[in-house]
Protein backbone atom coordinates (compact mmCIF):
# COMPACT_ATOMS: atom_id res chain seq x y z
CA UNK A 1 0.00 0.00 0.00
CA UNK A 2 2.39 3.02 0.66
CA UNK A 3 4.96 1.74 -2.22
CA UNK A 4 1.74 2.22 -4.31
CA UNK A 5 0.82 5.68 -2.41
CA UNK A 6 4.87 6.71 -3.31
CA UNK A 7 4.19 5.83 -7.44
CA UNK A 8 1.10 7.68 -7.12
CA UNK A 9 3.19 11.23 -5.51
CA UNK A 10 5.85 10.60 -8.07
CA UNK A 11 3.54 10.51 -10.97
CA UNK A 12 1.92 13.81 -10.27
CA UNK A 13 5.14 15.23 -9.21
CA UNK A 14 6.40 14.38 -12.64
CA UNK A 15 2.97 15.69 -13.79
CA UNK A 16 3.78 18.86 -12.26
CA UNK A 17 6.99 19.50 -13.04
CA UNK A 18 5.91 18.71 -16.92
CA UNK A 19 3.52 21.15 -16.56
CA UNK A 20 5.41 23.75 -15.42
CA UNK A 21 7.46 23.65 -17.93
CA UNK A 22 5.06 24.24 -20.56
CA UNK A 23 4.41 27.16 -18.81
CA UNK A 24 7.94 28.57 -18.55
CA UNK A 25 8.15 27.95 -22.42
CA UNK A 26 4.74 29.30 -23.21
CA UNK A 27 5.83 32.67 -21.19
CA UNK A 28 9.63 32.92 -23.21
CA UNK A 29 8.08 32.00 -26.75
CA UNK A 30 5.42 34.79 -25.77
CA UNK A 31 8.28 37.64 -24.61
CA UNK A 32 10.08 36.93 -27.45
CA UNK A 33 7.16 38.09 -29.74
CA UNK A 34 6.92 41.08 -27.37
CA UNK A 35 7.93 44.52 -28.42
CA UNK A 36 11.07 45.56 -26.51
CA UNK A 37 13.33 48.44 -27.91
CA UNK A 38 14.99 51.47 -27.03
CA UNK A 39 13.79 54.77 -28.61
CA UNK A 40 14.73 58.45 -28.43
CA UNK A 41 11.67 60.75 -28.03
CA UNK A 42 11.36 64.57 -27.78
CA UNK A 43 8.19 66.18 -26.86
CA UNK A 44 5.57 69.35 -27.99
CA UNK A 45 6.38 70.64 -24.65
CA UNK A 46 9.65 71.68 -22.86
CA UNK A 47 10.62 69.29 -20.32
CA UNK A 48 13.54 69.66 -17.82
CA UNK A 49 16.33 67.03 -17.99
CA UNK A 50 14.47 64.62 -16.92
CA UNK A 51 10.82 64.41 -18.07
CA UNK A 52 7.93 64.39 -15.43
CA UNK A 53 7.38 60.54 -14.12
CA UNK A 54 2.96 61.63 -14.08
CA UNK A 55 3.40 63.29 -17.81
CA UNK A 56 5.25 60.10 -19.08
CA UNK A 57 2.81 57.66 -17.08
CA UNK A 58 -0.29 59.29 -18.97
CA UNK A 59 1.20 58.97 -22.38
CA UNK A 60 2.24 55.61 -22.27
CA UNK A 61 -1.31 54.95 -20.84
CA UNK A 62 -2.53 56.84 -23.88
CA UNK A 63 -0.59 55.06 -26.36
CA UNK A 64 -1.23 51.18 -24.55
CA UNK A 65 2.86 51.21 -23.83
CA UNK A 66 4.89 51.04 -20.91
CA UNK A 67 8.23 53.87 -20.85
CA UNK A 68 10.83 53.36 -18.55
CA UNK A 69 13.35 56.58 -18.55
CA UNK A 70 16.81 55.51 -19.37
CA UNK A 71 18.63 58.85 -19.87
CA UNK A 72 18.62 62.66 -21.62
CA UNK A 73 20.69 62.31 -24.38
CA UNK A 74 20.28 66.44 -25.17
CA UNK A 75 18.27 69.59 -24.29
CA UNK A 76 14.83 67.71 -25.15
CA UNK A 77 16.30 64.55 -26.02
CA UNK A 78 15.18 61.32 -23.98
CA UNK A 79 15.89 58.10 -24.23
CA UNK A 80 13.38 55.65 -23.08
CA UNK A 81 12.99 51.68 -23.23
CA UNK A 82 9.72 51.23 -24.84
CA UNK A 83 7.56 47.73 -24.38
CA UNK A 84 4.57 46.52 -25.37
CA UNK A 85 2.33 43.33 -25.33
CA UNK A 86 1.88 43.64 -28.93
CA UNK A 87 3.62 40.44 -30.52
CA UNK A 88 5.72 42.90 -32.50
CA UNK A 89 9.40 41.78 -32.07
CA UNK A 90 9.85 45.51 -33.95
CA UNK A 91 7.69 47.64 -32.05
CA UNK A 92 6.25 48.95 -35.12
CA UNK A 93 2.91 49.65 -33.95
CA UNK A 94 3.58 50.36 -30.53
CA UNK A 95 5.68 53.35 -32.04
CA UNK A 96 3.12 54.68 -34.60
CA UNK A 97 0.32 54.97 -31.40
CA UNK A 98 3.26 57.11 -29.33
CA UNK A 99 3.72 59.47 -32.36
CA UNK A 100 0.15 59.79 -32.95
CA UNK A 101 -0.08 61.89 -29.73
CA UNK A 102 0.17 65.34 -30.09
CA UNK A 103 2.57 65.82 -26.89
CA UNK A 104 5.10 63.84 -28.72
CA UNK A 105 7.35 65.66 -31.55
CA UNK A 106 9.29 62.99 -32.63
CA UNK A 107 9.70 59.14 -31.52
CA UNK A 108 12.13 56.48 -33.52
CA UNK A 109 13.80 53.33 -32.71
CA UNK A 110 17.02 53.95 -31.07
CA UNK A 111 20.01 53.45 -33.62
CA UNK A 112 23.71 53.94 -33.79
CA UNK A 113 24.21 56.56 -36.42
CA UNK A 114 27.58 57.51 -38.09
CA UNK A 115 27.83 61.07 -39.19
CA UNK A 116 28.43 61.65 -42.39
CA UNK A 117 30.93 63.24 -45.01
Amino acid sequence: MLRSVGIASARGLAALLCCAWLVQAAVAAMQSDACHSRIVVSFSRAESARPDPGFVTQLARTARVHLTFLRALGPGLYSFLLTSTDHDPSCRRALERLKRDARVRSAEIDMRRRAQN
